[in-house]
């Protein structure tokens, strides 16, 4: 696989770098927004957020936006990240207003953002690219519960996405923890539903869900 540039969506100016694995970061229209890459596409293969909103409030699916129709694969649609939150608040992202992150702090940094969901996506099959982050392993060190992020080291060595851009995942059969810095194609029926987690909380859910290799 060549290089592969992991999607860093809260990492702002100033933020100080991960020891390893290092983490480029692009700049965009003079906002901290990371283009999402593994190979030219991983998650979202537009921008992704950053964290950074307000601190996080209870909500529900807002309005469909307008939007170019997914492309379809294998019956489902392609979606991309930034496709799962709403609009006012990606343009609230790109104005820069959020905290720096502090890498070297005794305490985490609690997690920001909204429970707004898009219903656009909500109820629909749609095929996500992004990581791997397990809630829970059983007996054989196997995962089916896991929390599905946009990029490499979310809620491990960073402070967790915003909710609306965390999907709290069931499979439909336990498999092989993939490695952390793999990226994953996940499939399955999005469904808004509000998790709190150690690790993060999720305003989205999907059951019955399938992994595969991202394969670009």
């Amino acid at each position: 696989m060549r290089r592969l540039l992991c999607v860093v969506a809260i990492v702002l100016a100033g933020c100080s770098p991960e020891p390893a694995p290092p983490v480029p970061v692009e700049r965009d229209d003079g906002a901290a927004l990371a283009r999402a890459a593994t190979d030219g596409a991983m998650a979202a293969r537009r921008h992704a957020a950053r964290s950074g909103l307000a601190p996080a409030v209870t909500g529900g699916a807002v309005a469909p936006e307008p939007a170019a129709p997914p492309k379809a694969h294998d019956g489902y649609a392609d979606v991309d990240w930034t496709d799962l939150m709403p609009r006012a608040e990606l343009d609230a992202l790109r104005r820069g207003d959020a905290p720096a992150i502090d890498h070297h702090g005794a305490r985490r940094m609690t997690q920001s953002g909204s429970f707004h969901t898009v219903s656009t996506y909500t109820g629909r099959r749609i095929r996500l690219a992004g990581y791997v982050v397990p809630v829970a392993f059983d007996d054989a060190e196997h995962v089916r519960e896991f929390l599905f992020v946009p990029y490499f080291g979310a809620c491990i060595h960073v402070p967790p996405p915003p909710p609306n851009q965390l999907v709290h995942v069931t499979l439909a059969q336990s498999v092989r923890a993939p490695d952390p810095w793999e990226p994953q194609w996940l499939r399955g029926t999005l469904r808004e539903e509000r998790v709190d987690g150690d690790l993060g909380n999720a305003a989205y859910v999907m059951d019955d869900a399938s992994l595969a290799p991202y394969d670009g």
